[in-house]
């Protein structure tokens, strides 16, 4: 089996977490998007359909069977390959859920309302680690187009893994995600926060090669 890990938005591929997955599994390629500067040193962050058409030009490239790991909005993207048949096995990890509400707590996240950005342009949001990137209302507006329960219809398998500590996407919005989604199918929980660390890489890896065997 061949896997393409997608990190979620503005996550880059050489991120700990994503290093140590890749070194736990084989024949693994990591999406790292190509990002554009919006001020010296700081990213505009790529819209989802922007980001997605990055992945699919990636998934194209490599060779089959291809399974998708997607990390938060990575997650999304992984299912919209599935559903477009463009690979053969589908993980979930952590994964998005609702284009509306992962939107609507990015904005609570940022303090601000879509029509402030759409005003102003652009919002800045500075990380507690003091990477900071930029979000265009463009951004919003492109997520919410995105139905990321159609795209968890595919006949493609699927594996939905939840954080048992995840505040963004629950195990019960994971549930739910996974309750809808087409077979064949199969949901797991970890012991992690959503955005998981390297001491569960081990665990994750083995519930992806016994999903994908």
């Amino acid at each position: 089996m061949n896997y393409l890990i997608i990190p979620g938005h503005n996550s880059h591929a050489d991120k700990p977490r994503f290093v140590a997955l890749k070194g736990a599994l084989e024949n693994t390629t990591v999406f790292d998007a190509r990002r554009k500067e919006h001020v010296p040193g700081e990213e505009l962050t790529l819209t989802v359909s922007e980001e997605y058409e990055q992945v699919v030009a990636l998934a194209k490239t490599l060779p089959k069977p291809l399974t998708a790991i997607g990390h938060s909005q990575g997650g999304a993207l992984a299912l919209r390959l599935g559903y477009e048949q463009l690979v053969d096995g589908v993980v979930c990890l952590m994964g998005d859920t609702s284009s509306q509400d992962d939107v609507n707590h990015l904005l609570a996240t940022l303090g601000t309302e879509l029509h402030e950005i759409r005003e102003k342009g652009f919002v800045r949001y500075e990380r507690d680690s003091g990477q900071a990137n930029w979000y265009s209302a463009d951004f919003f507006e492109d997520y919410l187009m995105w139905n990321i329960f159609i795209y968890a219809t595919s006949e493609v398998p699927k594996l939905f893994v939840a954080g048992k500590q995840d505040v963004f996407n629950t195990p019960a919005k994971i549930k739910e995600l996974f309750e809808e989604a087409a077979e064949p199918k199969r949901y797991v929980e970890i012991d992690s926060e959503h955005s998981f660390e390297e001491e569960h890489v081990q665990e994750i890896s083995i519930h992806i090669k016994e999903f994908t065997q």
